[in-house]
């Protein structure tokens, strides 16, 4: 089987799964983790077609995927970063506090904890970050037709070749043609 494919299959199914269990399981013991942590690594194994002996942090890297922990924490941050709540503004004053710490500057080898790891590495992103509480095109109301959200974008020679009687609005005369009232 292509691993690509087998790849698309894990998404769809063992890492749905795990997601979807992950309200359950996120606050367990690190030895509860571990399962989660050998159901994954086991299922990408299968799905690339790798020996027992390969490296799971090579395995994550050649399928592109992050651990499930790493990839709830990523979440968190970017919902918090997305709703620009105070808990945004708490993980901001904690990863500056923790990267200027001086007890850390004097360490070469510091970890960092996951939150300010993946808060330091997505921050970068913030101003691209959708921050409505609904997509664009729900910001409309229900009568407005799709037609005229799509023709906002077109200019306005065009809207003037649109023969707007037939999709329902009310014209009114104009030289070049016919503009929507």
């Amino acid at each position: 089987m292509d691993p690509h494919i087998a790849l698309i299959f894990y998404k769809a199914t063992v890492r749905a799964t795990l997601d979807l269990g992950s309200i359950f399981y996120v606050n367990s013991a690190q030895t509860k983790l571990n399962k989660v942590h050998v159901i994954q690594s086991r299922a990408i194994r299968i799905a690339m077609g790798y020996l027992n002996s390969t490296p799971i942090d090579v395995m994550l890297q050649e399928a592109k995927e992050k651990t499930i922990t790493d990839m709830l924490i990523d979440r968190f941050v970017l919902k918090s970063m997305s709703t620009q709540n105070q808990t945004s503004h708490k993980l901001n004053n904690f990863t500056i506090m923790h990267l200027t710490s001086k007890k850390l500057k004097d360490t070469k080898d510091r970890l960092s904890p996951p939150l300010v790891e993946s808060y330091s590495n997505l921050s970068k992103y913030n101003t691209e970050i959708f921050t409505c509480v609904k997509p664009p095109l729900y910001t409309y109301d229900y009568e407005v037709p799709l037609t005229w959200i799509l023709m906002e974008k077109l200019e306005y020679q065009d809207l003037a070749l649109i023969n707007w009687k037939k999709i329902g609005f009310k014209t009114r005369s104009k030289k070049n043609g016919q503009v929507p009232t």
